[in-house]
């Protein structure tokens, strides 16, 4: 938790200043509760979750209390932990809505190892540019990554279902063919 010490700010004036300026102190003690008690929240929910860390209801509380607090360190480690957990349990619309929200918050948000599974779950959910999103330069940034197979097919059927290329997406699918041939995809 952390202490703050609150302004003093001058007392006992009568007139419509000194009015307002009680009013202020009422409410910056009113605003320090209400954040003493936003920290206590989380704490309690944190304990909570170190005993069942896979309860998605409690991740959903933490999360939402610390949009609310909006601490971005806390925010971003608790979304990969949030969401590797919603891709464990193929929990994809709650886990695309968080995508959703941590890529508003940073546009270069990428967690690796979720892309292929999530852009899958994108296009299911009728968001292809949400896949694309996702996907684009995949390849290069990761080229040894072992999802690409994966990646190249998601980028194919992005082509061929919602691009209108089908060339584009028999072109992909022949590169894919080609450089991976055993690979299960």
């Amino acid at each position: 938790r952390n202490h703050r010490v609150l302004s003093v700010l001058p007392e006992g004036f009568t007139d419509e200043a000194g009015t307002l300026l009680t009013n202020i102190q009422e409410s910056m003690a009113e605003n320090e509760k209400y954040i003493i008690d936003k920290q206590d929240l989380v704490y309690l929910l944190s304990h909570d979750l170190s005993e069942r860390p896979n309860d998605l209801s409690l991740h959903a509380r933490l999360h939402r209390l610390l949009v609310a607090e909006n601490s971005t360190p806390k925010i971003e480690h608790h979304t990969d932990a949030y969401l590797t957990l919603l891709v464990k349990s193929e929990n994809w619309r709650e886990a695309l809505e968080l995508l959703e929200d941590a890529r508003a918050r940073r546009a270069d948000w990428r967690e690796v190892g979720h892309i292929a599974p999530l852009a899958q779950a994108a296009m299911r959910q009728s968001k292809p540019q949400l896949a694309g999103q996702l996907i684009k330069g995949f390849d290069k940034k990761h080229a040894v990554h072992a999802d690409i197979p994966k990646i190249y097919l998601i980028g194919a059927q992005l082509m061929a279902e919602w691009g209108g290329k089908p060339d584009e997406a028999q072109r992909i699918l022949q590169h894919l063919l080609n450089r991976y041939p055993t690979d299960a995809v």
